[in-house]
């Protein structure tokens, strides 16, 4: 064994190496190292990649954020101005606000005291009507603004209205009377039944001191104007 030993060190002494063959060593274990050294720092690049990435979406979310609670806080600010430019009486105008009441009413006499002085009680009504019902209506009870009284003969009726309020409706082709020195406006339409005169359907409205008067229903004109003209 011994023997072998030596005999193997004197081939290793013989052996030149050239500088050429040092060079393409040299070489190539530079290339060995490079590579290895790229295997590490492509992992470790994309790992800064990532960190950097995920710093930048938080970074941009905390700003979008801010900017959320300072557009919230503007809004706030904004609405508690309008609140306060509010008045405080509007919130109370509107829980005060009255719903309409309605009333039967027992008399002429009666209605005159709910709805006032303004109040006129027709001294005619035609042959065989009967007076039926006398409903009021007002924001009070027994203050009304409003009184219908209803007149009934078989199936043929009329209505007298008295209202505190200014005449508003347009009255296209009605006829201009006299109502004992104010005017007027009639209008008297056949009624589906044809057979007779008493199912004429007329209208009669005219106004005085703010409050319009109406007398409505299935009455010949003649008889609508006799009845306004004898109210008082």
């Amino acid at each position: 064994m011994k023997d072998f030993k030596n005999i193997a060190d004197d081939i290793m002494r013989d052996i030149k190496v050239n500088e050429e063959l040092k060079q393409k060593t040299l070489i190539k274990y530079a290339n060995k190292k490079n590579i290895s050294i790229s295997k590490l720092l492509i992992p470790a690049a994309c790992f800064i990649l990532i960190l950097g990435i995920i710093n930048i979406y938080h970074i941009l979310k905390l700003e979008n954020k801010e900017n959320q609670d300072e557009g919230f806080k503007n809004n706030i600010m904004m609405n508690g101005e309008y609140s306060e430019s509010i008045p405080e009486s509007f919130g109370n105008n509107i829980l005060s606000t009255k719903e309409e009441k309605k009333w039967a009413i027992g008399t002429l006499d009666d209605a005159k005291i709910d709805f006032g002085s303004s109040f006129i009680i027709p001294t005619y009504i035609p042959q065989d009507y009967k007076l039926d019902q006398i409903n009021a209506s007002g924001f009070e009870e027994e203050k009304a603004s409003k009184i219908v009284i209803s007149y009934f003969s078989g199936d043929q009726s009329f209505i007298i209205i008295q209202e505190k309020t200014q005449i508003e409706s347009e009255f296209d082709n009605y006829e201009k009377v006299d109502i004992n020195g104010t005017i007027g406006l009639l209008k008297s339409n056949a009624s589906i039944d044809m057979e007779n005169e008493d199912s004429i359907n007329t209208e009669l409205h005219w106004s005085k001191n703010e409050i319009q008067y109406s007398i409505i229903g299935l009455i010949t004109k003649e008889e609508a104007i006799k009845i306004a003209r004898s109210m008082k």
